[in-house]
């Protein structure tokens, strides 16, 4: 008989210490929770004018930067595709050579101030590959600096390689855009 009283007496104290577990955060916590739930324990949102305005000006400034953004791959593939018939010969001249640094020197100049812009984090996968692509491009820039006439075969293959690379970095980037207008639904 007391052998059963002892088992009595310790499950019960087992299920009144189990039965007690919660501590004072996870009250708190509860009611915190029970005040921003609704009756079905639908969320409750804020009628917060200040911060409905900051999510406007998020959206104004994605905008803003996609439309940017927008303008930038349009010119610069203008000018890279200006580019196209001298890196498909098969030697460069002089005044080719001048003429591809030159749209290498505008691209960057619109690179840099395209790259003050201040960047929303939806764009952060563009701007790494467009840094990708502002590489390539100051590569390209070298190699065709280097070249004397006559041009070295070796030292237009490697600025074919750089101009080709080049393109898909831009096309990379058109992409990650396009998928990003998707996402978001900007363009």
């Amino acid at each position: 008989m007391k052998k059963q009283m002892i088992l009595i007496l310790a499950g019960m104290s087992i299920l009144f210490a189990g039965c007690m577990q919660d501590n004072s955060a996870d009250l708190m916590e509860d009611i915190k929770q029970s005040q921003t739930e609704g009756t079905f324990g639908a969320q409750r949102f804020s009628n917060n004018t200040d911060q409905n305005h900051a999510i406007r000006r998020a959206d104004t400034e994605l905008l803003t930067y996609a439309k940017e953004a927008g303008a930038y791959l349009e010119q610069t593939i203008n000018q890279l595709e200006d580019l196209a018939p001298t890196f498909q010969e098969d030697s460069f001249q002089a005044d080719s050579l001048h003429s591809v640094l030159s749209t290498i020197h505008s691209i960057k100049q619109n690179s840099e101030r395209f790259h003050n812009i201040r960047i929303p984090h939806e764009f952060e996968g563009f701007h790494q590959i467009h840094i990708g692509f502002i590489t390539e491009l100051t590569d390209l820039e070298r190699v065709i600096d280097d070249m004397r006439e006559p041009v070295d075969p070796r030292q237009a293959l490697n600025a074919r390689v750089h101009y080709e690379n080049i393109m898909i970095s831009h096309k990379s980037m058109e992409r990650e855009f396009m998928s990003l207008s998707e996402d978001y639904g900007f363009h």
